[in-house]
């Protein structure tokens, strides 16, 4: 199973990391393993890493109107994030990653 790492800048970083439902929304489309960090040099910059089981699968789902939803839910209304340029490499497994999917993520 491929582990995606996902970077990106927000405007509330305590409001994007308490938020429940990046996991509500990934786990049914078989997204497990979730885990949320910060950049300690730059406190807006957050990131996933997590475990995808189908990557077509999560990149239909992300261009849902449920996954809208969701990225529009991770931030306190009138906020609004920078969706600045998300890459995501997966890992081979090998100790290596390989050029990933690039877009929003939740």
């Amino acid at each position: 199973m491929p582990t995606v790492m996902v970077c990106h800048n927000v405007k509330d970083t305590k409001y994007w990391l308490a938020s429940p439902v990046r996991k509500q929304v990934l786990e049914p489309v078989g997204v497990t393993n979730i885990r949320t960090f910060t950049d300690p040099q730059t406190p807006n910059r957050v990131g996933l890493v997590m475990e995808v089981a189908d990557m077509q699968k999560l990149m239909a789902f992300m261009q849902t109107k449920a996954a809208a939803d969701a990225m529009a839910s991770r931030r306190p209304a009138g906020d609004h994030d920078d969706p600045g340029s998300i890459v995501t490499p997966i890992s081979t497994g090998l100790g290596q990653c390989s050029a990933g999917q690039r877009g929003r993520m939740i």
